[in-house]
């Protein structure tokens, strides 16, 4: 077999890994159907189609386009939901491996370390739990390095081919433009082409690389141009989501800035993010021995970019300074926030850079044992940190996380218990929801709680359309009787009003669901 094919072989065994990662009992993990997931698949049933959407702080538009998409083709379910995150995850896996292939082009292990950066990936707890949860945000690292690795390979390809490398900026631009469609981090993301700036000071390759960023800008621009438009037009949208939580809101943002941005740096060892919709509350956000080499590989990075400067390297200097932009920009996400850090949900854009510096940190010990004649200790340590990471992500999600007793509330899993009761019942009977649970009202300011969404969408996901009647507490009086009342969650202050208006009825409460039948 030839090195080539042993290439293609360890790549599509990495493929078939992430896929199953992504796809393995996703009918069953996570149980339940958290109503941020929820909105985004009632908006995608009955909405359809808009760049932004302003409910629950805002939202950018294409995951829910997508799931429009998706439900068109698979029907409306919380499987087909989740089906589509599952699918641009591992999409963003190959995606790691070409973008590394190109950073490394001129590494004698280039191969070694795009199959160790993707296979990282593709096994990381941090990228598979987002890749089963109907948030929006798993498509902001897919775009970013489809955009990059297809502008880097612009560059490289200029030369040999005018037209090719015009193509592929197009291309990139597409991708990166699609990306203001994604997550609010995108926004962070122009600083990370500083970094071209170290090839522009080469003057052989100036006047081309100006070419290839002007043909990609461009292409961004008019891709992009709808939701600019829509935040021209509406701009109190642009920052309606990060405003609650920004430092800028605190009295010390400068303090609360540099807390924050220690607390990020230190989840990859120290602690990581505590809710239990983003991780496992007793472990980092990757694993400890994978931490603590994403540590080495940032300071022996800092060390060889420092050097290209110090000699004038200028191509050299690009590959580390574009990396270190891409890590310490995106992950500002999460730092120039201060509620519930570290977050791995803000700081989502920075995991594929993560698992590239430390696909090349391994790289590098393995050279630097067959440098000195210890090639078979080096085949072994990375073998024995593949299977470590194999394996202990597989347990951390599957088992640890997946079972743990706190994930039905995490993902509110008796809210969709309710939807399936409430989908139960005839349509001869008027059916009444009590949304007795705080949240953003929808549509703001005066609407249903947020929480009511899962609800709704498990009526949806069976009839397309609601059949029951969303009331907030003070409403209560609007219900009739020859009804049943559903409460979100058991409230005898409610019942007893229910109680005292209908005499003749009665509550009662089985399997967590908490009713109110009020005879004719």
């Amino acid at each position: 077999m030839s090195q080539k094919q042993k290439i293609c072989l360890a790549f599509s065994l990495i493929i078939l890994l992430a896929i199953f990662f992504r796809f393995w009992q996703i009918d069953k993990v996570p149980l339940g159907l958290y109503p941020d997931e929820a909105i985004n698949a009632n908006d995608a049933i009955t909405n359809p189609g808009k760049v932004f959407y302003p409910e629950n702080n805002g939202r950018e538009g294409l995951f829910i386009n997508l799931v429009y998409l998706f439900f068109s083709l698979f029907g409306i379910s919380i499987t087909t939901l989740r089906i589509v995150p599952a699918i641009f995850g591992s999409m963003t896996v190959l995606g790691t491996f070409l973008l590394t292939k190109e950073l490394f082009f001129n590494h004698q292990k280039r191969d070694l370390i795009a199959l160790l950066s993707s296979f990282f990936l593709a096994v990381s707890f941090w990228h598979i739990n987002f890749s089963r949860i109907a948030f929006r945000a798993i498509l902001l690292p897919f775009c970013l390095v489809f955009s990059f690795y297809f502008l880097l390979r612009a560059r490289r390809v200029l030369g040999q081919n005018k037209k090719t490398g015009l193509l592929f900026a197009a291309v990139g631009g597409i991708f990166y433009g699609l990306g203001f469609y994604t997550y609010i981090p995108i926004r962070l993301s122009p600083l990370i082409f500083l970094a071209f700036i170290f090839l522009m000071i080469n003057k052989e390759q100036r006047s081309s690389l100006i070419k290839l960023v002007a043909v990609f800008l461009f292409v961004t621009f008019i891709i992009a141009l709808p939701i600019g438009i829509y935040f021209i037009n509406y701009p109190q949208n642009f920052i309606s989501r990060a405003q609650g939580v920004s430092i800028f809101s605190t009295q010390n943002p400068i303090k609360s800035f540099i807390h924050s941005l220690f607390i990020h740096l230190g989840m990859f060892v120290f602690r990581g993010d505590q809710n239990w919709r983003h991780n496992h509350p007793q472990k980092t956000e990757v694993l400890p021995l994978l931490g603590i080499l994403l540590y080495i590989a940032l300071i022996f990075g800092f060390i060889k970019l420092a050097k290209d400067l110090k000699e004038k390297n200028w191509n050299e200097s690009f590959l580390f300074s574009f990396l270190f932009l891409w890590f310490f920009v995106l992950i500002l996400g999460g730092a120039l926030t201060y509620e519930g850090i570290p977050h791995a949900l803000r700081t989502i854009g920075i995991v594929p850079v993560v698992y590239i510096f430390i696909g090349w940190i391994v790289t590098e010990i393995f050279l630097f044992l067959k440098k000195y004649q210890k090639e078979k200790l080096g085949w072994a340590i990375v073998g024995a940190i593949l299977i470590y990471s194999l394996t202990l992500n597989f347990y951390w999600y599957f088992i640890k996380w997946a079972k743990d007793p706190n994930m039905p509330g995490a993902f509110t899993y008796n809210f969709v218990k309710i939807g399936e009761y409430i989908n139960k019942l005839p349509d001869s009977v008027n059916k009444y929801v009590i949304v007795n649970e705080a949240g953003v009202p929808v549509p703001y300011p005066d609407g249903i709680p947020m929480p009511a969404q899962t609800i709704m969408f498990m009526e949806r996901s069976k009839y397309h359309k609601l059949r029951a009647i969303y009331l907030k507490p003070e409403e209560i009086n609007q219900i009739k009787k020859g009804s049943i009342a559903v409460l979100m969650k058991y409230d005898e202050n409610i019942l007893n009003q229910l109680k005292s208006k209908f005499p003749k009825g009665h509550s009662q409460t089985k399997n967590s669901i908490t009713t109110f039948i009020l005879p004719n």
